[in-house]
């Protein structure tokens, strides 16, 4: 995984690099143009509507598009597959030199706006109660993490390095007191470990160097 990160990683900074000083190496990874060659395939009514397409060679986007859900990594393909088809529709029904057309971006802005639409729908009934208990509506059944009386709790083992008994391994319990913001950590070592024996000098001696 990192060696193919690396690789990815490079092309892009070697790329970014020749923007900025056109002395270095360019490794092609786009076609800026249409390529002409799909426009030379589908010729005639109503395929010649397709036009041309791009031809890239992004490593990053292989990359991202393996860490995609499939679904999403579906809709990438499809999507642009179908706004192709909108066009050899359009031509076979007589649209012709409607500018913009098929509209992909005002398609995409209006899929954004359904998805975050339905988004609102689904968690209506939890903002509700989220919009209740900030008002002090309804205290029934209210958490503890809504009453914010929970806070992070650190790992179970701690590592210490004290500078007169040396190492100790201290397992850490944390208590929340609900009617302030006071934390006490309870640090404890297991019974007859050496971190016990320790600990329990440490309590004899204070801040007193054994020195």
């Amino acid at each position: 995984m990192w060696i193919g990160f690396a690789l990815a990683a490079a092309v892009d900074i070697l790329n970014g690099f020749h923007e900025l000083y056109p002395g270095v190496p360019l490794i092609k990874v786009r076609v800026v143009h249409y390529d002409a060659y799909m426009a030379t395939i589908f010729r005639g009514f109503p395929w010649g509507a397709l036009g041309g397409t791009r031809i890239s060679f992004y490593p990053f986007a292989i990359g991202i598009g393996m860490l995609l859900p499939l679904d999403l990594a579906f809709s990438c393909w499809f999507f642009f597959i179908f706004w192709k088809l909108q066009r050899v529709l359009a031509s076979h029904i007589g649209i012709h030199g409607m500018p913009g057309f098929p509209f992909v971006e005002e398609q995409t802005a209006g899929g954004y706006y359904a998805i975050a639409l339905m988004a609102l729908w689904v968690t209506r009934h939890h903002f509700a109660r989220q919009f209740r208990i900030l008002l002090g509506r309804e205290t029934d059944n209210v958490t503890l993490w809504e009453r914010q009386e929970v806070g992070l709790r650190p790992r179970g083992a701690k590592h210490f390095a004290h500078p007169e008994l040396g190492a100790m391994e201290l397992e850490c319990q944390t208590l929340i007191d609900p009617a302030s913001t006071h934390t006490l950590l309870v640090y404890t070592a297991a019974p007859g470990s050496e971190s016990y024996e320790k600990l329990e000098l440490l309590g004899v001696i204070g801040q007193q160097s054994l020195r």
